[in-house]
């Protein structure tokens, strides 16, 4: 039986603008339906639409569908579409993305952008354990972190691998007063939650060698300290020191790397700093 061959796309007047207008030559628009992705780049062009082709297609598809990585692959944005801009080219790649990272449709590209920064921030090799161990970073509009925390992580399950969350503004409905934080902190949201991954692949839940160095840590910690439960979360310290080690500044990581020197030494023998 012969396999029926899918219909070209003909839109002659469509494409024959696109060759005015010279974007073919200067613009990043390829892959194997290169010639759909710039039809529907006119489209979003003629209604004012400032996302990317491969975004609207990524919409409408199913990430299961062999067309969805393909389009990743493929990803561009339009930077500004005046008259000028499309004539001159100015049709800019985005980052190297991977399918490691997805946003939610109400999250800005500004915001994607920041998420997609401060992942490639991190050593290739640390990128590809996260990888290899199946975390997938989500970029949210708002996420429901401990405390209105505007990050969290989610350890894998039966039917779901690790992930991570990294919201434009943090919430916490728990409380009898909803409270809500802006993410001033993108990089070191992301390195503190990529601790939180790295403690579960390494397995140091059931590693008596750093259960023993942490609790040498924890019994020396002021009182206060103590009692809070934070400082009592293995993972938490390990998450809050890889911060510190990956360059994260802010007064919890000085807390901690301070009072938990022996898990810190611990972190940055284990990622070579």
């Amino acid at each position: 039986m012969t396999e029926e061959k899918k219909p070209e796309i003909e839109s002659p007047p469509v494409l024959s603008k696109l060759e005015k207008s010279e974007i073919s030559n200067d613009a990043v628009i390829g892959g194997a339906r290169k010639s759909e992705h710039q039809l529907m780049f006119l489209d979003a062009r003629a209604e004012g639409n400032q996302e990317s082709p491969s975004d609207l297609s990524l919409k409408a598809l199913n990430p299961e569908d062999p067309q969805y990585a393909s389009l990743i692959a493929n990803r561009f944005e339009i930077v500004d579409n005046t008259p000028k801009s499309i004539k001159n080219g100015e049709l800019k790649p985005l980052y190297d993305y991977s399918p490691l990272i997805s946003k939610d449709n109400e999250v800005s590209i500004d915001f994607y952008r920041k998420v997609v920064e401060a992942w490639f921030s991190l050593p290739e090799i640390e990128r590809n354990e996260l990888i290899g161990a199946g975390v997938i970073v989500r970029c949210k509009e708002v996420v429901n972190g401990e405390k209105g925390t505007p990050a969290a992580f989610f350890h894998a399950t039966k039917s779901n691998g690790p992930e991570i969350h990294i919201g434009a503004t943090g919430t916490d409905t728990q409380s009898a007063v909803s409270i809500f934080n802006e993410n001033r902190d993108v990089s070191g949201s992301l390195k503190h939650e990529a601790g939180h991954a790295f403690f579960d692949i390494f397995d140091l839940a059931h590693d008596t060698n750093f259960s023993k160095l942490f609790y040498r840590d924890f019994l020396k910690l002021p009182k206060d300290m103590k009692n809070d439960p934070q400082y009592k979360n293995q993972s938490h310290v390990f998450a809050e020191c890889y911060a510190f080690v990956r360059g994260r500044q802010s007064d919890r990581v000085n807390l901690v790397k301070e009072h938990f020197r022996e898990v810190r030494k611990f972190v940055e023998k284990k990622f070579e700093k």
